[in-house]
This record gives C-alpha cells, sequence and structure tokens, in this order.
C-alpha cells in the first residue's frame, strides 16, 4: 500500500486482501447501424480484520483499514453504450455514439478518512461526426464528461 499523508508517501505491506466478485458484458447489433454494449460488475474487495492486517496496519493513520473496503474500488460500475453508424451518400458516413459510466461509492485515500469518500456518479461522453467511407478522412466532435460532473481523483491530508 502507498499512501499520501499529504507530505510524503508511507508504504506498507498488507498481509492479506480479498477481492472477490462477478462481471457482465454483452454487445448487441439492433440492427446494421446501431449497437448497443453493456457491462456490470460487482467487486467485493477489502482487507480482512485478522490478527495478522492489524499488526501491520496498527501504526500511522492507516489502522482502519482492517475490513474496509480496498482504495478505489467501487462495489458496483457499470457501462452502457451506443454507437450509431449511417451512410450520408456514396462518398460519406454519420456516426454518434454516446458512453455512460457509473460508479458506486469508493474511497480515494488509504485512510478512510471520511473527507476521502467519493460518493457514487455517473459520467457520459458523447461523439458525433462524418467520415469518408473509405476511411481516409474524418472529423470528430467529441465531448469527455459532458455534464460536468465532479468527482474526486485522488484527496490527501493537508
Amino acid at each position: 500500500l502507498n499512501a499520501f499523508t499529504g507530505t510524503q508517501f508511507v508504504e506498507s505491506t498488507i498481509p492479506r486482501a480479498i477481492a472477490e466478485g462477478v462481471e457482465f458484458e454483452s454487445a448487441y447489433a439492433v440492427t446494421s447501424d446501431l449497437r448497443l454494449n453493456a457491462g456490470l460488475t460487482y467487486a467485493d474487495t477489502y482487507y480482512p480484520n485478522n490478527a495478522a492486517n492489524r499488526n501491520a496496519l496498527s501504526s500511522g493513520n492507516l489502522y482502519l483499514l482492517p475490513g474496509k473496503r480496498l482504495s478505489y474500488a467501487p462495489m458496483w460500475s457499470g457501462v452502457l453504450g451506443l454507437d450509431y453508424r449511417h451512410p450520408i451518400n456514396d462518398q460519406l458516413k454519420g456516426f454518434a455514439t454516446l458512453d455512460v459510466k457509473y460508479n458506486s461509492d469508493y474511497q480515494v485515500g488509504s485512510d478512510e478518512d471520511p473527507n476521502k469518500l467519493q460518493k457514487a456518479y455517473g459520467l457520459v461522453d458523447a461523439t458525433i461526426g462524418v467520415a469518408t467511407t473509405d476511411g481516409k478522412y474524418k472529423l470528430t466532435f467529441w465531448a469527455t464528461n459532458l455534464f460536468d460532473q465532479f468527482y474526486k481523483q485522488a484527496a490527501c491530508n493537508g
């Protein structure tokens, strides 16, 4: 475990971590122009609350980790995508995509500080464009995080 305290990195070896779960993925061609894809993951990840883990993490601000979920590991995550492609004429084709990603709550810190909890959120990305049928030229407009959803990528004390 590599934990950042705000002024330094603290490295610790954790004797045991558990990661179990299931994942579902699917892709479906609705028509020759429209394709859908979806995925859903359930991940039960945690540091067992056993003597070895408690002893290894007894000093510093990591003592709360035994029995808790791993950092950056949402219990649920999912994706849904749409991909539409359609000829405009003999030389051009239009296309559009929409992708939605969801994550349930997870910690972005290594010390179980409640201020470092990232609440569940969803992100939407989209593209629209036109391309030559031979693929030689393409004009694409895209947006990532289309609705400007705030989410934490990291957090530290300080």
